[in-house]
């Protein structure tokens, strides 16, 4: 018998694990504290409605979004959020407003309502400030630190990008 590697992660069970998850770091982080979430752009409609809804809208602030390719099959997505000052969300609370507003989402679906493109969150999205649009591989080979012989006293690496401002 053949099988395939397993994929990362699953989706089953993620419309309450988002909101559970988010509910719970809005508990622990102090305000104006920041979380950042990686997931599969197939998670974008479940976060998009837990962050629309009251309990977990009110105490995150979409600050930015950044969509790209992982490891070749894979669409991700990093959601980086601002802890508001309003009160935790309970996570039951967190989770049942999010089943109700993705429910809503599917019942209007192809009704021309303004869930039929799924809810909007305020924040950037697209590239992240300090991304210079060359790949990621070449930005870590400019600031990684050069390579130093062994033994070799007195040498100190230093990111690549300083190395050549001296020459």
């Amino acid at each position: 018998m053949f099988t395939g590697q397993p994929r990362f992660g699953t989706l089953e069970g993620n419309e309450a694990l988002y909101p559970a998850v988010l509910a719970e770091m809005s508990r622990v982080l102090r305000p104006g504290g920041l979380a950042v979430l990686l997931t599969s752009q197939e998670n974008r409609e479940v976060l998009q409605a837990a962050l629309s809804t009251s309990p977990l809208g009110g105490a995150w602030s979409a600050v930015h979004r950044r969509s790209f390719r992982l490891f070749v099959k894979t669409d991700a997505c990093i959601y980086l959020l601002r802890r508001t000052p309003a009160p935790p969300a309970p996570p039951g609370e967190a989770v049942e407003s999010t089943g109700a507003a993705l429910a809503e989402l599917q019942r209007a679906k192809g009704w021309g309502s303004r869930a039929q493109n799924g809810y909007r969150l305020a924040g950037a999205a697209g590239a992240f400030a300090w991304e210079d649009g060359s790949p990621w591989h070449e930005q870590w080979a400019r600031e990684r630190p050069a390579l130093v012989p062994f033994g070799r006293k007195g040498a100190r690496a230093q990111p690549r990008s300083q190395a050549a401002k001296r020459e």
